[in-house]
């Protein structure tokens, strides 16, 4: 098997995480903002194992602190996340995650001192426009429409941490294997978790009355969406160690139709979970804008 069928792959493992989050926040845990210690626990036991796993490995001072503060800010712009998913449809969500790649250009013109041409302008643009068009309701009045819905305002912040992320990492990754940046990301992510819950009484609230309700079932459910996450990190690795990081890239942004298809399956076979909207009008709207996004995407990569 090639690389294509591993870069295929990982977008659908990654939209299955999408609503899998949707679901536990919609019929699960009803607060979002204790999602993101459920994160932190499940993380440390994972980094623990990847560590152990690993060979018990010991990364130098400054690849360590860029790597658990990668992934503190990773469980950071999750918190965002949750709430974001709170507010639109999973589908869209999808759509405007797919602006990373603009703020990694920008801030690797910024930090690494990269150059942008104009065909990546272009697509900066593309991206910038599908984007928007997806977070543009049909339903919602003219009067009342701005240039950033909420949720989308909030993905975007989460784009700008996220991308702040990727290019931390990019000081370390060349010089450690995968395995050993993993784990101490993870542990970065509990970490990250810790402060959360120490420093905000609203997360620690949150947890405490949802850890008081929660059922068996949910927590296995959190368990298993961390485990395809793992694994879709994995596959999206092997991915690049087989092909072209910039087509890998680009075959990812399919992850906006899978999201499309997905939502208009739950949303049919499971309405009072998920709720997306499901008429022509919109997605084909959807589809138009994805295929925009995606050529953007390719000539930014």
């Amino acid at each position: 098997m090639n690389w294509l069928f591993f870069a295929i792959i990982a977008p659908a493992l990654d939209t299955v995480i999408n609503f899998t989050d949707k679901y536990i926040l919609e019929k699960e845990i009803n607060d979002y903002r204790g999602m993101p210690v459920y994160t932190a626990i499940v993380a440390f036991i994972a980094g623990t194992i990847y560590w152990n796993f690993a060979g018990y490995p010991v990364l130098q001072i400054r690849d360590a602190s860029l790597v658990l503060l990668t992934g503190m800010l990773s469980i950071w712009g999750l918190a965002l996340y949750f709430k974001a998913l709170m507010l639109d449809e999973t589908s869209r969500i999808i759509v405007f995650f797919k602006a990373i790649p603009i703020f990694i250009l920008g801030l690797s013109f910024v930090f690494l001192k990269e150059s942008i041409s104009i065909r990546q302008l272009i697509g900066f643009l593309l991206v910038l426009t599908a984007v928007h068009g997806v977070s543009q309701k049909n339903h919602q009045p003219v009067r009342t429409k701005g240039f950033f819905s909420s949720a989308l305002g909030l993905i975007l912040l989460v784009d700008c941490i996220w991308a702040i992320a990727a290019i931390l990492i990019k000081f370390t990754i060349q010089l450690n294997s995968f395995a050993n940046i993993i784990s101490y990301e993870s542990w970065g992510v509990a970490l990250g978790g810790l402060l959360l819950y120490i420093c905000f009484p609203s997360v620690r609230r949150a947890f405490h009355c949802t850890l008081a309700t929660i059922r068996k079932r949910a927590l296995l459910v959190l368990f298993c969406n961390e485990g395809i996450f793992v694994l879709s990190r994995a596959v999206t690795f092997y991915a690049y160690s087989l092909g072209s990081a910039a087509l890998v890239s680009v075959i990812g942004t399919t992850q906006v139709f899978y999201g499309i298809f997905y939502g208009f399956i739950l949303s049919t076979f499971a309405p009072n979970v998920f709720k997306e909207d499901t008429t022509t009008q919109t997605i084909n709207k959807k589809i138009l804008f994805a295929f925009l996004l995606v050529f953007g995407i390719y000539l930014i990569s």
